[in-house]
């Protein structure tokens, strides 16, 4: 039913994958104890185990450097990747015209860790994503219109054309430069921006 009436007003399916990433920080923000990084759900471990015949290594920070753990890297991100792959092929059944887009913020992946894990390179191409949409909220907080430009422009640097790419900013107090980083995004002419 819910089809019909989404093809009778002709709205077309829009589904954000937002921040689908293994999260960010340690669990020690939270807890104040080092237990690591949050790679080690059972899923996660026991399809790492039948595909390397090894536990995971201990990832104990985000500032962890990937070539120590070069297994895990090559691993987690493909369980992001196929677990995007699925939902859009599960939407696409039903709704072959859906459109799928991914939030990915680069102020908390602005780590070499934290980027290799956290964007499946190999899934998240330009031909099956309609868009990347890119937030770096701590960057406008901190004030460093650098990063922020680098937000802007990311999603070229992965091919995107700037028709398949957006930019989500956060409006903050007045003394934050989110009004830059909305210039900087109108300079480039991207499919949208939203606040």
């Amino acid at each position: 039913a819910a089809r019909e009436i989404m093809d009778s007003v002709g709205i077309v399916p829009y589904l954000q994958f937002g921040e689908v990433q293994w999260w960010y920080f340690p669990d020690a923000l939270r807890t104040g104890r080092t237990t690591g990084m949050t790679f080690y759900d059972q899923y996660t471990k026991d399809s790492f185990q039948a595909a390397y015949g090894r536990p995971m290594g201990a990832i104990l920070s985000d500032f962890a450097d990937p070539a120590s753990f070069p297994d895990e890297v090559q691993f987690l991100p493909t369980l992001i990747g196929q677990f995007t792959d699925a939902v859009i092929a599960f939407v696409k059944a039903v709704y072959p015209s859906a459109r799928f887009e991914v939030l990915y913020p680069t102020d908390v992946n602005n780590t070499p860790l934290n980027e290799l894990i956290n964007y499946p390179a190999a899934h998240w191409t330009p031909a099956k994503l309609d868009n990347l949409k890119t937030e770096s909220f701590t960057f406008t907080i901190s004030r460093h219109l650098d990063n922020a430009r680098i937000t802007v422009d990311y999603g070229g640097t992965r091919g995107f054309a700037r028709s398949q790419r957006s930019f989500l900013v956060s409006i903050g107090d007045p003394t934050t430069p989110w009004h830059t980083e909305i210039e900087f995004a109108l300079a480039e002419n991207l499919e949208s921006i939203v606040l």
